[in-house]
């Protein structure tokens, strides 16, 4: 037993050595820092096995980034990406770097791995700017994100669409370029994408944000319209939310005010008259337990005079009318 221990330990001690380590560092300041922003980690990409690639075959960037690119022409693709990795991981400060790390997207994506290539083009934009293509990769990052909306998969041989996989690259992507032409209609179709998948509440905010940071978009009339749609049907799926009515209501009447004479207009009167009758009703009820189980004549008629004044076209307001008019015949008040 005693003389295979050296062995043993040797054999631990070489696991040891062998184990992942933390990935060599990379770039997070030169060349190519965001003034005032560093790196958001939970977008960088993330190489767990770094330990098995991160050294490159040559000796100086320069040599490995000529050495990459020989691959890549001779169509050794996967030898290439990897060449191009490990220049990024050995040196991320060097210039050949942003081409290594340019490269490297670019062969993910054309291999078809277009998630993954998505988070490195993602990580060139956080690490590099200024010193690579911005609108070429924005560009390849919202083909990604469009794919995404609309590849197929198959459950049980059943064909279906998941638009709402593409919502965080939508998010990446008008973040990245706010200005680009598309971000304005990648903000208004993540809205769209919550309310067709029934998150509404999230289409609100989608809805809400778009309008603030585009308030004379064409599109600007949808989403004033979507918002009111939605605060509308969560009106209806929780009626006894206030919350909701009040902000449905509200909706509803911005769009009138700033758009008298919008395309919508007749949908968004019924939201409103809807809205205004479920307040309406919330308000007869409140009345009828002051009437008639608390026995408090005084704060009934108080609240049949708010509903017939906040809402006199609701048809509550016909029997608040006539049993506020029998309360004050027998107080001896007027209506």
């Amino acid at each position: 037993m005693h003389r295979w221990f050296p062995i043993i330990l040797s054999l631990l001690f070489g696991l040891a050595l062998a184990l992942p380590g933390k990935a060599a560092p990379r770039m997070d300041s030169e060349p190519g820092e965001i003034p005032g922003k560093t790196a958001r980690k939970d977008k960088t990409p993330r190489h767990t096995m770094a330990w098995l690639y991160r050294h490159p075959a040559k000796l100086t960037p320069e040599a490995q980034l000529e050495f990459a690119n020989l691959l890549r022409e001779e169509g050794r693709l996967r030898k290439a990406t990897k060449a191009y990795r490990a220049l990024v991981y050995k040196w991320p400060k060097s210039r050949e770097a942003t081409v290594a790390q340019l490269f490297y997207a670019q062969l993910l994506d054309q291999r078809g791995k277009r998630r993954k290539a998505f988070d490195e083009y993602q990580y060139l934009v956080e690490n590099y700017m200024g010193f690579f293509p911005f609108d070429e990769v924005i560009e390849r990052q919202y083909a990604i994100a469009e794919w995404t909306a609309t590849r197929k998969h198959h459950f049980l041989f059943i064909p279906y669409r998941s638009p709402e996989d593409a919502i965080p690259l939508y998010e990446t992507i008008a973040d990245n370029a706010p200005q680009w032409p598309r971000s304005a209609d990648l903000r208004f179709q993540i809205g769209q994408i919550y309310e067709a998948e029934g998150e509404r509440e999230l289409a609100v905010e989608a809805y809400s944000f778009f309008q603030s940071l585009y308030p004379v978009h064409p599109k600007i009339e949808e989403a004033m319209v979507g918002q009111a749609r939605c605060y509308a049907r969560l009106a209806k799926r929780y009626p006894n939310s206030g919350v909701y009515r009040e902000s449905a209501l509200q909706a509803a009447n911005d769009y009138l005010t700033l758009r008298p004479h919008g395309a919508s207009i007749e949908q968004i009167r019924q939201y409103r008259t809807d809205m205004e009758n479920r307040q309406a009703q919330v308000l007869y009820r409140q009345a009828r337990v002051y009437d008639k189980i608390i026995k408090q004549p005084k704060s009934a008629a108080m609240t049949y005079e708010r509903l017939i004044e906040e809402y006199p076209d609701s048809h509550w307001s016909v029997p608040a009318r006539e049993r506020l008019q029998q309360l004050n015949a027998k107080t001896g008040n007027t209506l």
